[in-house]
């Protein structure tokens, strides 16, 4: 007979790899969805720190488009890419809180996101940017909002003990996981909104129809 420990390390290597294969499954679904190359979000994590901003904003701000479009009008999209992102009156998160799209903290997150992106990208000098070197470089209250920012993703307190002391050290993880969940939620809203609008013609058509057959009876 097995014993106790190893049935239970067993289970929860059996449960890791679960999770694994769950994870694997939703990132390629995401990705798909996004029209990204396969492995495309996990490649950005070996990317330097000033790659890797720079791409991770655009990410987001490609995925908002997407669902504001998925929302709105597919026609659209011309229009909102021209669109600041985080512009709180005419930005494409302006958009998205109006329509209920993104929590306030994914909206505070890509406002943390996009204040460093905008210091790191119009300097050139900039290229050699470490998230470590940027965080410590943050007073307290500074970087407790960043912080708090970019782990938003998790909600239970013993996740953002963990999560805060791990961020805090290397951001550019807690920065990844935490687009990767804003990117599940707008996919997933995207999908939703298709499929809404979808039935919504359906029902038209039918209509159109039945109210056609009708009409012609009646002549």
């Amino acid at each position: 007979m097995r014993h106790p420990l190893g049935r239970a390390i067993l289970q929860s290597t059996k449960n890791m790899e679960q999770a694994y294969l769950l994870f694997q499954q939703v990132m390629s679904r995401v990705e798909k969805e996004l029209g990204f190359p396969a492995d495309f979000m996990i490649n950005l994590l070996r990317e330097d720190d000033w790659s890797f901003l720079i791409k991770i904003h655009a990410v987001i701000e490609a995925a908002i488009t997407k669902t504001l479009c998925s929302h709105l009008d597919p026609k659209l999209i011309s229009i909102f890419e021209q669109l600041e992102l985080n512009d709180s009156r005419t930005g494409k998160t302006a958009f998205a809180k109006s329509l209920l799209l993104l929590t306030c903290e994914q909206r505070q997150f890509i406002t943390e996101l996009s204040k460093v992106r905008n210091k790191v990208v119009h300097d050139i000098k900039r290229v050699s940017f470490k998230f470590s070197d940027f965080v410590k470089e943050l007073d307290k209250n500074q970087r407790k909002n960043f912080i708090d920012a970019i782990i938003s993703f998790t909600t239970s307190p013993e996740g953002k003990t963990a999560w805060r002391k791990y961020a805090t050290e290397d951001p550019k993880v807690a920065i990844w996981a935490n687009t990767f969940s804003l990117l599940i939620r707008t996919t997933t809203d995207a999908k939703s909104a298709r499929i809404e609008k979808e039935i919504r013609l359906e029902k038209a058509k039918l209509w159109d129809d039945t109210f056609g057959k009708l009409n012609n009876a009646n002549k």
